[in-house]
């Protein structure tokens, strides 16, 4: 069995990928027009809003880059800034065991293809994450 990916935050603690659910997403979707920053932020809104409910603690989302369509800056678009996004929406749950508590974050972020591995970008910002501030802790059952 494999071991689950780990990395090491910039702060030296060391977290565990638990889980990772990944799916092809329908952000940049549209039946009609062109997707935009707009219509795309509000989708990620949704995904973040699903994600607190079924934690009841909030997720983490790393901040998606906005890839411009060209566009006539003659005519402004009129619902918003044309752009597209990296077609895959993944959840990874990530751990921490320290002291006497676990602690977990649910992290969403957008790559361009289905991990593993995870994108180097999204690496880096993870390693960037006050993780005392994102993870939700709880103190450790008791060993049975």
């Amino acid at each position: 069995m494999r071991p689950h990916p780990r990395l090491r935050l910039q702060n030296g603690l060391i977290i565990e990928l638990i889980a990772l659910r990944q799916e092809r997403h329908t952000i940049n979707d549209r039946l009609e027009g062109l997707p935009t920053q707009e219509s795309a932020t509000a989708a990620l809104d949704r995904v973040l809003a699903r994600a607190h409910a079924l934690l009841d603690h909030p997720a983490y989302l790393i901040p998606p880059v906005f890839q411009p369509l060209a566009w006539d800056a003659n005519y402004p678009y009129p619902f918003g800034r044309p752009a597209l996004l990296a077609d895959v929406l993944c959840h990874g749950t990530f751990v921490a065991r320290e002291r006497g508590a676990t602690s977990s974050c649910v992290i969403i972020w957008l790559q361009a293809r289905f991990a593993l591995p995870i994108a180097g970008d999204i690496i880096a910002h993870i390693r960037q994450i006050a993780w005392s501030r994102a993870a939700h802790v709880r103190p450790d059952l008791p060993e049975p």
